[in-house]
């Protein structure tokens, strides 16, 4: 036990004695979560510019016109632009939705046939062109709907001519969806990600600091521990941080108690792999490079962004073995639903294997350590 103590009062006076990594661990779980949830405070893009070629010149096209106006996602910029013009706008970024009424529009529509829109987007922003294209999709159908019910009205009863004019219709509700709220999507991930990069950083960053000063790192199993006691603490006070940011912005984490478990259970897998990646360091510029490299990596590795069967067996494998995949796959759950903890029970029992495995091999990594030592002291001199 006084192992223990004192490797975590040694290595709690190194951190407040070393100015880079206090700040490190004051910057990484503060101003770092603060920026990003300013950064996509608005959480879905709205309001994205839109030119409509008006060809046909009649109260039909002014009517579509309008109501693309109406929506939230598309403010339309001009009505009458000619149709070089419009694409040369989108080309230069200046709108991000071209939409073309023909001429002949309401003849058509008149007649009782089918009248064709056009629509020019930049599909290089998969947030605004979801957004322009989509608010176009609803204008389209909402008016197709409405005028479809007048011609059945004719004959029938309004509520009849509804189900004539629409005989199936779609009750969809998407969560998660990065194209309607992408603040809701992507920042509490990001926090996951911040949680990792906060202990593994912290710990390996601290170590080889240790070593570059001509330290010794902690000896034995208790050493190692005490060695950690410090990181957990400051990894306390980040989940505390990143709960009230989370409060503050509103980002979609119902419960803060289930929040709490979670990084709690995610906090504990971290810090056996932070120790034994401390006991890997040797420098600081090649820790931070590292780590800082493997940050987007671990979030596209864990599925959130991109299916976890669609990758190649053995990215997914190697997925599957960094504690933020399971974190962030029941961050995904409880984001929205109200299923209390228990819905976390997958994630942590992952969690704990993972850190069962991170344990062992940390007990491997201080076995080598401690008979690399003893084959040095015995050793003789030169």
């Amino acid at each position: 036990m006084k192992t223990l103590l004192r490797a975590a009062a040694t290595e709690a006076g190194r951190i407040v004695r070393t100015p880079a990594t206090l700040l490190l661990l004051v910057a990484v779980p503060v101003f770092y979560p603060l920026a990003i949830s300013w950064l996509y405070a608005a959480d879905s893009p709205v309001e994205r510019p839109a030119v409509v070629v008006d060809q046909d010149r009649s109260a039909a096209s002014r009517e579509l016109a309008l109501a693309l106006d109406a929506t939230p996602g598309v403010r339309v910029t001009r009505f009458d632009a000619p149709l070089e013009e419009a694409r040369a706008a989108l080309t230069d970024g200046a709108v991000e939705l071209v939409v073309l009424v023909p001429d002949g529009y309401a003849r058509h529509l008149l007649r009782g046939e089918r009248a064709t829109v056009r629509a020019w987007s930049d599909g290089a922003n998969m947030l605004t062109y979801s957004v322009g294209v989509g608010a176009l999709g609803d204008t389209v159908s909402a008016l197709g709907r409405a005028r479809g019910e007048d011609a059945w009205a004719r004959t029938l009863p309004r509520a009849r001519a509804a189900a004539r004019a629409e005989p199936i219709q779609a009750d969809v509700r998407v969560l998660g969806t990065p194209a309607r709220a992408y603040g809701d999507f992507l920042v509490p991930a990001v926090f996951v990600i911040v949680l990792q990069q906060l202990v593994l950083l912290g710990m390996a960053f601290s170590a080889s600091a240790t070593r570059e000063a001509g330290g010794a790192p902690p000896r034995g199993l208790r050493g190692w521990i005490g060695f950690a006691v410090p990181h957990a603490a400051v990894q306390a006070l980040g989940i505390v941080a990143l709960a009230l940011t989370t409060r503050h912005f509103g980002w979609p984490l119902r419960d803060l108690e289930v929040w709490a478990a979670l990084a709690a259970g995610y906090a504990l897998a971290l810090l056996p792999l932070g120790a034994l990646l401390a006991s890997l360091a040797q420098d600081r510029a090649s820790t931070l490079a590292g780590l800082l490299f493997t940050s987007v990596p671990s979030l596209l590795l864990s599925g959130y962004v991109w299916p976890h069967d669609q990758m190649p067996a053995a990215l997914a494998l190697l997925g599957d073995a960094l504690p933020s995949t399971p974190a962030l796959e029941a961050l995904r759950r409880v984001a929205y639903d109200d299923g209390g903890i228990a819905a976390l029970a997958p994630a942590l029992q992952h969690l704990a294997a993972l850190s069962a495995i991170f344990m062992a091999l940390l007990l491997v990594r201080i076995a080598f350590l401690h008979m690399r030592g003893r084959r040095a002291a015995a050793a003789p001199a030169v």
